[in-house]
């Protein structure tokens, strides 16, 4: 099977071609519709265009966030049959998993929150943040790929930007040592940047994903795989940030 994504040289520099993706088959978008029928819309799979349309769409998104000077690769040519993208660095997960310093490790993941933050504070989301779909260049600059999803065609903005959030925070889980104290750093690290506040859509999407924390609690099933306890600690960063508002919410209440 030829893949996706090729490397390749454009116009005398290393760069990124790809292929449209194949139409799935029909019991993957059986299965898709169920799971979209069955969840809160903000867990719904984020919608993926497929075919020459996924790559324009992907295209039309970067150069839209390019246009705002956020770190996205740049569009070098996009023709009937693929999408050819600037090469902007290392993958950060393999670069993080070949460190032996636990401060960078520490400046790094923070660096991608407040990536994605000037990305939501710009207006827009990502759809499916990972450090897998991140890559970092001699500078340490950071730069997000890999734009193919819309959440936005079946959940609000601010709800994008929550899951954006919590999908990082599960990528971020596999580096931090105390991950229930290091996640919440990060989310915390986020939030004190200012701007428009998701807060309220932090506490919808921490509501929805309760239910599947206590499964995995119920099941003892944590630290069954790296997703698994991923999943888990970013559900639980989110369950004590909603806790912790509550609990401002009621010593507010009894000073009124």
């Amino acid at each position: 099977m030829t893949s996706r994504i090729e490397k390749t040289t454009f116009r005398g520099a290393p760069a990124w071609i790809k292929y449209p993706e194949d139409q799935p088959s029909n019991v993957f978008a059986l299965l898709h519709k169920a799971v979209s029928w069955i969840s809160p819309a903000v867990l719904r799979p984020a919608q993926s265009s497929f075919g020459i349309a996924g790559l324009a769409g992907e295209a039309e998104r970067l150069q839209t966030l390019r246009a705002a000077n956020l770190p996205v690769p740049e569009v070098l040519e996009m023709s009937e049959g693929r999408l050819v993208l600037s090469h902007e660095g290392t993958q950060l997960r393999m670069f993080l998993k070949g460190s032996r310093d636990p401060d960078l490790i520490a400046q790094l993941l923070r660096a991608t929150l407040l990536g994605l933050h000037k990305i939501h504070q710009s207006g827009f989301c990502h759809g499916r943040p990972s450090l897998k779909d991140i890559v970092i260049n001699e500078q340490h600059d950071l730069c997000f790929l890999d734009l193919e999803e819309d959440p936005c065609a079946i959940m609000s903005l601010p709800d994008a930007q929550a899951r954006d959030v919590w999908l990082l925070l599960a990528s971020c889980a596999e580096f931090c040592p105390d991950a229930e104290r290091d996640l919440t750093d990060l989310l915390n690290h986020y939030r004190s940047q200012g701007g428009v506040s998701i807060d309220r859509a932090l506490l919808h999407l921490a509501r929805a994903v309760k239910p599947y924390q206590l499964i995995i609690d119920i099941l003892r099933l944590r630290n069954r795989g790296r997703d698994i306890k991923a999943a888990y600690w970013a559900m639980k960063t989110l369950d004590n940030f909603r806790k912790r508002q509550r609990l401002r919410s009621g010593k507010a209440a009894t000073f009124l």
